[in-house]
């Protein structure tokens, strides 16, 4: 038996996409399956996992991408601790306000 490479009609940024509606939806990670997200996608649960082992993979890579937004990297060019840890404080509300986000932290 042949293993199927990746499909040209779907990629990880798409997955990701389906993922993150179904957890904007349900405000949590907790009852999504697999299955959920391949429907959402258009394609068979099998297909995922070329893109991805497993859907706490994709949970894992979705908590990356909100944490990205916090963009901490700028943070170090701001010569005020305090006014830095506030920026922190003001990104990470604004993060945590994002539906389903706290359920991927």
């Amino acid at each position: 038996m042949t293993r199927r490479g990746p499909r040209g009609d779907i990629d990880r940024k798409r997955i990701l996409h389906a993922a993150d509606k179904l957890l904007h939806e349900r405000n949590s990670i907790e009852g999504i399956a697999l299955r959920s997200v391949a429907k959402e996608v258009g394609v068979a649960t099998n297909a995922l996992y070329t893109y991805f082992p497993s859907l706490r993979a994709i949970w894992h890579d979705l908590g990356d991408e909100r944490l990205g937004t916090l963009r901490p990297h700028e943070l170090l060019d701001i010569p005020c601790r305090h006014c830095a840890l506030q920026e922190l404080a003001q990104r990470a509300s604004v993060m945590a306000r994002i539906p389903g986000t706290l359920s991927l932290l």
